[in-house]
């Protein structure tokens, strides 16, 4: 594990992939932004697209998933909102509208403080997978357990 993992490697880290693999010119599109924290309350921020996201625990980066389902019918592209179910769950316990709904870790992923995603327009959400892997072997997080093959010579 990196000990410093913090959220501005993660950004320092973002701002280089883009640098290579972004080119606003010639994609004709705004880059990407990191959205949160999300503290587990309401609607998960670019849920609803294919992406990447980062948990949080006591100000580290623990670990990067992406999520890049094409998913169907009314939730087509929502694969960060589709992923995500395997970290945090609606906590049913509580009445709350959609919009105000509440989630808990499960408990596997205890103590985590916050979860930052970012959405890719479906037209680029291919560059996910590529940015999940790129993130995964500079900053290696205690909770990835894949590796790839870049993870030893960032």
């Amino acid at each position: 594990m990196n000990k410093e993992n913090t959220l501005t490697v993660l950004y320092d880290h973002t701002r280089e992939f883009m640098r290579r693999h972004w080119d606003q010119t010639i994609l004709k599109t705004k880059q990407p932004q990191w959205e949160g924290p999300w503290k587990f309350e309401g609607p998960l921020p670019v849920g609803d697209k294919q992406g990447c996201y980062a948990v949080e625990k006591d100000s580290q980066i623990i670990y990067i998933g992406s999520g890049v389902s094409r998913g169907g019918g009314i939730y087509e592209g929502y694969g960060i909102g589709a992923r995500i179910d395997h970290i945090i769950v609606w906590d049913k316990s509580v009445s709350r509208t959609i919009m105000t709904r509440l989630y808990k870790p499960r408990p596997k992923w205890e103590g985590i403080s916050g979860i930052y995603t970012i959405g890719f327009d479906m037209e680029f959400a291919y560059l996910a997978l590529s940015f999940e892997a790129y993130l995964i072997s500079r900053m290696i997080p205690e909770r990835n357990t894949v590796r790839t093959s870049s993870t030893s010579n960032p």
